[in-house]
């Protein structure tokens, strides 16, 4: 098995969220990973949360999620992503950006850090 980067894919809170429950959950979805030894961390106060790395086909995937209160949904979140095969062995840097309560922002914005 050829040794593979993973590849981050990120959605922000829904509109619905931010306005009924004060809060926002930013997912990021890893996939297509190898091997399947990972490390995600959010640079932020806030703890994020993990789900299970899971084998698909011949690479993995594993979803990670940060909750945050509708007081810093207005402010930049961060989650460095630590792989074994990121590109030339530095850490791919995930960029929420800020969102305004009652619009949809969607910008993709993957670093990687240097």
């Amino acid at each position: 098995m050829q040794y593979v980067s993973p590849k981050p894919t990120y959605f922000l809170p829904s509109i619905a969220e931010t306005k009924l429950q004060k809060t926002g959950t930013y997912l990021c979805l890893l996939e297509k990973f190898f091997p399947d030894v990972i490390k995600i961390h959010c640079n932020t106060i806030l703890r994020s949360q993990e789900g299970n790395t899971m084998k698909t086909n011949n690479t993995y995937m594993k979803f990670s999620w940060l909750m945050v209160p509708e007081k810093t949904l207005d402010k930049e979140h961060r989650c460095i992503v630590r792989h074994e095969n990121n590109k030339n062995g530095v850490d791919q840097e995930i960029i929420f950006p800020p969102i305004k309560t009652g619009m949809c922002l969607h910008i993709s914005s993957v670093r990687t850090l240097l």
